[in-house]
């Protein structure tokens, strides 16, 4: 049994591509996009501090409980089996870095 369901394997990819992409590039934006899906709203082409020091980026915390979700459900599914192929641990333990 596989700790991913097939749905989540592209949300692991885009999570896993959107912790490795440089936050300053307009890719990170199409990363973002690409997790959060019609859920997305555009806070300009590229992530940047804002001047005003007030909030963070509206995605961040979709993002955050996007990559939270499915890290409890691999961990749970991982608990009951015991078993996941490298590949998954490896899935695992990047969605897992990124909630941290």
């Amino acid at each position: 049994m596989s700790i991913f369901q097939p749905e989540e394997r592209q949300l692991l990819e885009s999570l896993g591509r959107l912790a490795d992409c440089n936050p300053f590039v307009p890719e990170f934006v199409d990363w973002e996009r690409s997790v959060l899906g019609a859920g997305h709203e555009p806070d300009g082409a590229v992530w940047s501090l804002r001047a005003s020091g007030v909030g963070e980026s509206p995605a961040f915390a979709r993002l955050g409980a996007a990559a939270a979700e499915v890290a409890r459900r691999a961990r749970e599914r991982l608990l009951q089996s015991g078993a996941a192929t490298l590949e998954e641990r490896s899935s695992y333990a990047r969605v897992a870095v990124f909630v941290l």
